[in-house]
């Protein structure tokens, strides 16, 4: 009996934010954070040969990252400048399992999960926090996130008897916000906020065994749950040459 087992677990916090903060510039402010994360190399395989074979790998990738940028209770003065609040990630994962098993009786088991985010926290977050005032000739809020996640199992048996079986998995709950909270002030030329999501989301399964006995069986999930949210609080304040609001959530 064979087993190989994986997993690739990514879990920090990415924060830029001026709390309870007076600044004033003649030039632009910027606050910004960004992640760039890439675990798409969470491979396993084995093969095991015997009167009785079988073999289990299981691949895992996950990420839950958070990335904050923001400015919160803070007075802001930038008369000839631009406030930009940015948050971003990219994130590339990925989880192979491949492997076989050879005998009279012979199993072949792969499981493979791609996960990203999750239903507890949002991920990643651009955001003017309640009593916050700005003062600027441009404000631009963003919140934007790229996925691209994959998983890929291969099972495979031979023998007078052979079973294989493939598992696969790919889930996100990534979030992508932008934020501004309540009792806002805003004195500004454009004003932009925007949620932008990317996700390329896909997996594939396959199990194949021969024998005078033989069975094979593949499921295959992809739960796709990931949200551009743009949300504006209540007893604020906007003045402003031009206004844009957008949110976008594309799935591929």
């Amino acid at each position: 009996m064979g087993a190989a087992v994986v997993s690739n677990r990514a879990d920090s916090d990415i924060e830029a934010t001026l709390v309870d903060a007076d600044v004033t510039t003649f030039g632009d402010l910027q606050v910004l954070a960004n992640s760039d994360l890439n675990i798409n190399n969470t491979d396993t395989a084995g093969i095991s040969g015997s009167l009785i074979g079988a073999t289990v790998n299981s691949a895992t990738a996950e990420i839950t990252t958070t990335v904050q940028a923001g400015i919160r209770g803070a007075e802001i003065t930038a008369e000839t400048g631009t406030v930009t609040i940015r948050a971003e990630a990219d994130n590339d994962a990925e989880a192979t399992a491949k492997g076989g098993a050879v005998g009279a009786l012979a199993v072949g088991a792969m499981k493979a999960t791609t996960t990203l985010g999750s239903a507890s926290q949002e991920e990643v977050v651009a955001d003017i926090g309640n009593g916050t005032t700005i003062q600027s000739t441009g404000l631009v809020i963003t919140a934007s996130s790229q996925d691209n996640l994959f998983s890929d199992a291969d099972a495979l048996s031979g023998g007078a008897i052979g079973v294989a079986g493939a598992d696969v998995d790919t889930q996100t709950r990534q979030d992508a916000v932008a934020r501004i909270g309540d009792n806002v002030q805003v004195h500004t030329g454009t004003l932009e906020i925007l949620a932008d999501h990317t996700q390329l989301v896909d997996a594939r399964g396959d199990a194949t065994a021969f024998g005078l006995g033989a069975g094979t069986g593949v499921d295959v999930d992809n739960l796709v749950l990931g949200q551009a949210v743009v949300e504006i609080g209540t007893g604020s304040q906007y003045y402003a040459s031009g206004v844009y609001i957008g949110a976008r959530n594309e799935v591929y």
